[in-house]
């Protein structure tokens, strides 16, 4: 069976179970071993959401890149035209 495309791609549920387990341990550690407030939580998430923002900024930008580089040689013009 061919890979889905990244339109009919489902998410991959384990690894997003991952990333959420290894950030709630990380916060749950912080908060006891260094006795963090609700405010430094906080602030640490809104730069976590700019971070995780950038990505997908980054990603949008590759995938628009890499369709207009399909687009573009699938409708490449014929040699003799601009003769």
């Amino acid at each position: 069976m061919a890979e889905d495309s990244l339109e009919t791609q489902e998410p991959r549920w384990e690894v997003i179970n991952e990333l959420y387990d290894s950030i709630d341990g990380t916060i749950s550690n912080m908060f006891k071993d260094k006795h963090l407030s609700f405010g430094e939580i906080e602030i640490g998430m809104k730069l976590m959401e700019d971070k995780i923002l950038q990505q997908k900024m980054e990603l949008m930008f590759q995938f628009i890149k890499e369709k207009d580089e399909q687009d573009s040689e699938e409708k490449k013009a014929p040699d003799h035209l601009y003769k």
